[in-house]
């Protein structure tokens, strides 16, 4: 019974600190200052849920799958790191994150401990060990073609020479096959247990951290050197021995050279361990693969003291690719310096660097400083001092930028598209006043299904960053940035950034309090593209911000591409505040439903409770509202008020808060039937989802022919934009069997793809003649799109070879076209893969990916 009581105290102890993040938090200012927006906007938190993840793969985690699902997620997500992260040791942060329980076990002989466990990894790990992958592992995270004076020392770490000599020779046409190497590593690391591989990490450092440098060592140095075990001096020692799998030093100015960090089975080294007590000392090497790097093997690099030095270059400093490799500096002022993938790192694995105190510097190239690839999870913790973040300066962002650099760095998740979803990246600093310097991708950052996140607890920081960042979530990804305390400035001379999002992601920027300066440029603060949620939430302070972007302050805008809105929300809770030139203070902006900027009064009385807000007073108190919103008058049908009932309905029938009244107006509205259309399309001068969705709950309620007040309607208007909407609307219900003359923006090359919509939807016979026309000749992606849609509805094989046509455009031609191809094959006939195989040699590997994603052809 005693064993069973001491098990559960046990048990209870290790998990004191949970954070529970999975569970609901938001109270006070914050909850009531979102119900007020949420009500101004006629929507609800679950009407934020819209579908976001439409690819799906195998690697996607589930903490970042629940933030695209409930985007108010991450908010409570910053919430409780930002309340409970003083309270945690960096070990338990980094099980909180990852979701592997972290225990801490009692140990009598924590050598003899570390030698078993060193057994038991050589077990683990030989079941992953696969020369070849381990070689393309190498090659893919070193940059084959610009450091080829790095593969001599590849070839001394275990990598084959054939191969890397072949490289030499045709870097080019190796990095033409960059996309078939990636597609290789993901399938033959989709089985790995990056959970029990970390769990093998925390007994390892747990008996690490528990050995006490005993004189009597150096007596025995000559048996520990038959464990592969050496024992440093109190003077400056040098360590170069490969083959030592622990080192342990007591003082001195050390200089750790080579490969003494590198941890890997295919080296014969699952298990490598430096534990350095004291000096100022110098971890450095030229080429990839250092310090604190594991590769099929788990490195830890253990510091107590001095003023460190860690100079290497790619995969180090706290980077595991199939591994774990975390560094841990407990004191002095350190320096560090790395190329790639460096710095908290991890790739089906897990890299952590984490510093305790002391005025840092770290610098990296690209690719660092708490990064998350696939089924990877990145961390750099940093307990206290005024520290300096550098990331980008090396390599240029090809492509898009003349003078500006790739930084992928400062709490970033990123996934391989195509192939895979991203991991977590989470940088952490508690205390101090902190510098960020980033270019192109940064911050909190996120890209590909990744989740990126920068929490900083407290002190004056800077934040300086070109573009996509400062909580900012880019092709279903989701960036957080989280600041406690502190008068702080952000800066973001691109755009993209402080809470905004591009392409059905999410992005939250949230300061608690200090008097903080926002300088943005486009699509910031709560700006929201392209089928995302964003937030920009400040609770105290006398704030400042400034962009040059329509789409900021709050603002979302119709993604007619996706037939689909974007909504931005910035919420500043408190303090006397500036907007740009204006110098506004304690107003209201909202952006025809799709977008929200408050700034609450002082005295604005703030509940948890939606139906008691003090309308009076929120209306009363802002007054520099768009003619759109409350203000708006309109004409009344029948002794109705449409404008009242239209915002009743917008409640109802988007988020599903139904009451009495709500039923009543939308039944009312229903009950007038299409006479009301031109007063409806009035409602989508700024069309978004909620209102659209709204009113095609109300059209497709009537049992008549809506098409003749829709074409009035569309012939009354000059707005491009409502004539399109209207044209979906006469789509939206096969009983309407729209005509093709009826369509005349056919000839229009802007509203020809949502015309072809309308066609197919309706069934009407001349909509394949269309399809198969714009295929094609299409002047548009989308218009294509559209045309295979069609197709994909008829079902037809008449077609097959034409979409297969389609796959065979190169590689990242095209991917929106191509998914809408394999989505109509999918509906046809078995056939489609006898012609499909047929065609396999001719097919480029995206395509090839796509295909099996949902055939399973090879």
């Amino acid at each position: 019974m005693s064993k069973i009581f001491l098990f559960l105290l046990f048990i209870f102890s290790a998990n004191i600190f949970a954070l529970n993040l999975n569970e609901n938090s938001i109270t006070g200012k914050t909850a009531s200052a979102l119900n007020y927006a949420f009500k101004n906007l006629g929507i609800s938190r679950r009407s934020l849920g819209f579908e976001k993840a439409w690819y799906k793969d195998e690697f996607r985690l589930p903490i970042q799958e629940k933030c695209l699902a409930d985007p108010v997620f991450p908010i409570e997500m910053s919430d409780k790191l930002i309340s409970n992260i003083d309270n945690l040791s960096p070990l338990q942060i980094i099980s909180e994150i990852t979701s592997v329980p972290y225990s801490e076990k009692n140990s009598t002989n924590s050598i003899e401990n570390l030698i078993q466990i060193r057994e038991k990894l050589f077990v683990f790990f030989q079941k992953y060990q696969n020369k070849k992958l381990y070689n393309y592992l190498i090659f893919n995270f070193s940059n084959v073609k610009e450091k080829r004076n790095e593969f001599d020392n590849l070839i001394n770490a275990g990598a084959n020479k054939q191969i890397i000599n072949n490289l030499i020779n045709q870097a080019d046409n190796y990095l033409l096959q960059e996309e078939n190497i990636n597609q290789y590593i993901f399938t033959e690391l989709s089985n790995f247990s990056v959970s029990q591989c970390i769990s093998y990490v925390y007994e390892v450092i747990n008996n690490a951290n528990k050995i006490t440098f005993d004189d009597k060592f150096i007596k025995l140095k000559d048996d520990f050197i038959k464990k592969g075990i050496q024992i440093g001096s109190y003077g400056r020692d040098v360590y170069t021995n490969k083959n030592t799998w622990l080192i342990i030093d007591p003082g001195g100015d050390d200089i750790y050279d080579n490969l003494s960090g590198f941890a890997s089975i295919e080296i014969n080294q699952p298990l490598k361990i430096i534990i350095d007590f004291d000096g100022d000392d110098v971890y450095k090497n030229d080429f990839s693969f250092g310090a604190a790097c594991g590769i099929f093997g788990i490195s830890v690099l253990i510091d107590k003291n001095g003023n460190d030095s860690y100079k290497n270059g790619s995969m180090a400093q706290g980077a595991g690719l199939g591994g774990v490799g975390i560094l841990m500096d407990s004191n002095g002022d350190d320096f560090y310096s790395a190329d790639n993938y460096s710095q908290g790192a991890g790739f089906f694995g897990l890299g952590a660097l984490i510093d305790n105190n002391g005025n840092d510097n770290f610098n990296v190239s690209s690719y660092g400083q708490a990064i998350g690839f696939t089924k990877g999870y990145g961390f750099l913790i940093d307990n206290n001092g005024n520290d300096i973040y550098y990331a980008g300066g090396v390599y240029p962002d090809i492509g898009r930028y003349d003078n500006n650099y790739i930084s992928m760095s400062q709490g970033i998740g990123i996934g391989k598209r195509p192939f895979a979803s991203g991991g977590i990246g989470t940088l952490i600093d508690k205390n101090g006043n902190d510098t960020y310097i980033a270019d192109v991708f940064g911050q909190g950052s996120a890209y590909w299904f990744g989740l990126g996140m920068l929490i900083d607890k407290r002190g004056q920081d800077t934040y300086n960053l070109y573009e996509y960042g400062q909580g900012a979530g880019i092709h279903m990804g989701c960036g957080i940035l989280a600041d406690g305390e502190g008068n702080d400035v952000y800066t973001l001379k691109g755009g993209i950034g402080q809470g905004a999002e591009h392409d059905f992601s999410v992005g939250l920027l949230r300061d608690y309090s200090g008097n903080d300066k926002y300088n943005g440029n486009i699509t910031v603060q709560g700006g929201a593209i392209n089928n995302g949620v964003s937030f920009l939430i400040d609770d105290k302070g006398n704030d400042w911000y400034s962009s040059w972007s329509n789409i900021s302050h709050g603002d979302g805008e119709w993604a007619e591409r996706r037939d689909f809105g974007s909504i931005g929300f910035l919420l500043d809770l408190s303090g006397k505040d500036k907007y740009g030139i204006k110098e506004t203070n304690n107003f209201k902006k909202i952006n025809g439903l799709i977008g929200i900027c408050v700034d609450f009064p002082t005295n604005f009385i703030y509940t948890n409770k939606i139906n008691l807000i003090n309308k009076k007073l929120a209306i009363n108190k802002f007054e520099n509202c768009y003619p759109y919103s409350l203000k708006y008058k309109s004409p009344k049908i029948e002794n109705v008020n449409f404008e009242r009932l239209y915002r009743m309905a917008i409640e109802s029938s988007y988020s599903k808060e139904k009451n009495i009244l709500s039923e009543k107006a939308v039944n009312k509205l229903k009950q007038l039937g299409p006479k009301i259309i031109p007063l409806l399309a009035k409602k989508i001068e700024h069309p978004c989802n909620q209102s659209s969705y709204a009113i095609q709950n109300i059209i497709m309620s009537w049992k008549t022919n809506a098409i003749p007040m829709l074409l009035e309607a569309y012939n009354s208007t000059t707005n491009q934009r409502v004539k399109r909407v209207l044209i979906y609307f006469m789509g939206l219900n096969r009983d309407n069997r729209i005509e093709p003359a009826a369509v005349k923006e056919l000839n229009d090359n802007k509203n020809r793809s949502i015309a072809l919509w309308a066609l197919g939807n309706c069934g009407v016979t001349q909509s394949i003649e269309y399809a198969e026309k714009y295929l094609f000749e299409g002047e548009t992606e989308m218009t294509r799109v559209r045309s295979a849609g069609i197709l994909r509805k008829v079902g037809s094989t008449n077609e097959t070879a034409m979409l297969v046509d389609i796959l065979k455009l190169p590689d990242d031609n095209m991917w929106n076209l191509k998914c809408a191809a394999v989505k109509a094959l999918e509906k046809q006939s078995n056939t489609v893969i006898s012609v499909i195989k047929e065609e396999w040699e001719e097919l480029p590997e995206d395509s090839k990916a796509l295909i099996n994603s949902v055939f399973k052809v090879n």
